[in-house]
């Protein structure tokens, strides 16, 4: 994780102390939700492309199991967090 910006903590500082406490809680129920999810997403990715690869090499077709690979690490689709959405 990235360090935040001076500015960003200050910001963050002044948004969580106007909340009330029940807002708070919903936030962070709200980002323990999100990371969960995006645990599982990351999770399932590995698995599906642990699957398709020892396909794919069980076969002997090597070059293609280096190019799921690459495009996997690069081009996977990003997650967007509700913190992000907001900005």
């Amino acid at each position: 994780m990235k360090r935040p910006y001076p500015s960003d903590l200050k910001r963050a500082t002044d948004e969580m102390s106007s909340m009330s406490s029940e807002q708070l809680q919903s936030n962070v129920s709200a980002y323990q939700n999100q990371q969960t999810a995006q645990k599982k997403y990351a999770y399932s990715a590995s698995e599906t492309l642990k699957k398709d690869g020892n396909k794919l090499v069980g076969e002997q077709k090597f070059n293609d199991v280096r190019l799921s690979l690459y495009f996997f690490t690069f081009y996977r689709p990003t997650l967007v967090t509700p913190y992000a959405q907001r900005r």
